[in-house]
């Protein structure tokens, strides 16, 4: 089984499907939950 990062959907799925997706991963986060913060960005910036 290959390790390492998941793999790619976007030759597999049409953009509607793609939209329908984003739609429904977005019906999964609570209303009072806060935004998930983009781990690959620094929180502060660097002098």
């Amino acid at each position: 089984m290959p390790q390492g990062n998941m793999p790619a959907y976007g030759k597999n799925l049409k953009p509607a499907e793609v939209e329908a997706l984003v739609a429904f991963m977005k019906t999964l986060r609570p209303a009072n939950e806060p935004l998930a913060r983009d781990a690959s960005r620094p929180d502060k910036p660097q002098p």
